[in-house]
């Protein structure tokens, strides 16, 4: 079981400063407990059962119970504070998955006891705030930074978290130096610097630019670890009729050791009404097939097809064309998906895969949901399949 008990410089460096900070407002004393005693809890129960047939090992099966109690501080002169614990546990003996047993095939919800949020906040009257602590970072559409909420154990980030607003602008920068990841084997020492800027022209121009600065403090010499990546996005929607009309468009280009290669992403949908449909093209490119384009610290998930073959990108990079679309029923969503997979470098094709997924919300603090995955592999991996049931309580 992973239990946090190290000493992480940024982690412990926040309650240090709170600490500083307001005992320095001694006369004020009566206020800051007050606002210490009138904070929010926030809590929820996530059961999940899935299920994984993926070829090659044994048949998986999990059901795995993620329980969450977090509380934030009142505001105090412009400071709160914010403490999450988690714990995931395996639920009636359903423990037939690695890693908790050797020979089946993976579930990534391993037996989890940790601190999973700590950090100290500030707010400005002026459009500036930071955080200091342990914290969930998303950015954008989590392509490239994310939170990988899917996953029973999110992933966070020791790190200082500054975020300047003003009018349409927004400037985004962190100093991460420890990535909490979803397993312990994605626990990482590390020197991130992520800088964002977005700027909101209108609704049908929305901008972003962006630099991601990766590198590994242990394992300095893995490309995929250590990366420099700039790129910008573009995106927008506009009305149509009764519909309205949605694309993006974005480009970046990474570096790693003696490897370069790009990434090109176009989409365009339609909602109209309780429908929607979306048709993209995403490319993670290749150096020559000796490298290909990564994102070591996005909501993967989300990408590329939800049986997530793609986790890691092959060195001959991905091409992905998907149509995916959308019907919202009262308090029932649902959604299907294709994505057709190949090669960026050479002619190979990967597979294809398919995604369904049905989500009700019975009221606001219960939602339960079914969700199904098929990978049909030719040149890439094997055939696999998912499957998803879970329920959700929050509070």
């Amino acid at each position: 079981m992973k239990v946090c008990n190290k000493n992480f410089p940024l982690l412990w460096l926040a309650p240090v400063l709170a600490s500083t900070m307001f005992s320095a407002q001694t006369s004020a004393s009566e206020n800051f407990f007050e606002a210490l005693s009138s904070g929010k809890v926030s809590g929820s129960l996530r059961l999940r059962s899935e299920t994984v047939d993926d070829s090659v090992n044994k048949d998986a099966h999990a059901a795995t119970l993620r329980t969450r109690l977090g509380y934030t501080t009142a505001d105090y002169q412009g400071f709160s504070g914010t403490l999450e614990f988690d714990n995931t546990s395996v639920f009636a003996g359903q423990d037939r998955y690695a890693p908790e047993t050797p020979g089946y095939a993976v579930v990534a919800d391993p037996r989890v006891s940790e601190l999973n949020q700590a950090f100290v906040r500030y707010q400005s009257a002026f459009g500036v705030a930071a955080q200091l602590g342990r914290q969930r970072i998303v950015l954008d559409n989590q392509r490239f930074i994310g939170a990988v909420g899917w996953r029973q154990d999110d992933q966070t980030f020791d790190a200082l978290h500054t975020r300047y607003q003003h009018n349409n602008l927004t400037f985004t920068y962190a100093y991460v130096d420890k990535v909490n990841g979803i397993t312990p084997a994605f626990d990482a020492d590390v020197s991130h610097h992520l800088a964002n800027i977005n700027y909101l022209w209108t609704p049908a121009l929305n901008s972003t630019a962006y630099l991601y600065r990766l590198n590994d403090d242990k394992d300095t010499l893995s490309a995929d670890k250590n990366s420099r990546t700039a790129g910008v996005r573009l995106s927008g929607k506009t009305a149509a009729g009764a519909a309205t009309i949605q694309y993006t468009g974005e480009f970046a280009q990474q570096s790693a050791r003696d490897f370069e290669a790009d990434y090109w992403l176009a989409e365009l949908g339609i909602t109209l009404g309780n429908y929607n449909l979306t048709l993209g093209y995403e490319n993670l490119g290749s150096d020559k097939g000796a490298y290909g384009f990564q994102t070591p610290l996005a909501t993967k998930h989300a990408f590329n097809g939800w049986v997530d073959k793609f986790l890691n990108t092959p060195v001959t990079g991905l091409q992905d064309i998907y149509l995916r679309g959308g019907l919202i029923l009262g308090d029932i969503n649902l959604a299907l998906a294709y994505h057709r997979f190949a090669a960026d470098y050479g002619s190979a094709d990967y597979g294809d895969e398919f995604n369904a997924m049905a989500q009700w919300k019975l009221n606001k603090n219960i939602t339960t949901g079914l969700k199904y995955a098929n990978y049909q592999a030719d040149n890439f991996s094997a055939d696999t399949d998912k499957f998803w049931v879970w329920a959700e309580l929050t509070f």
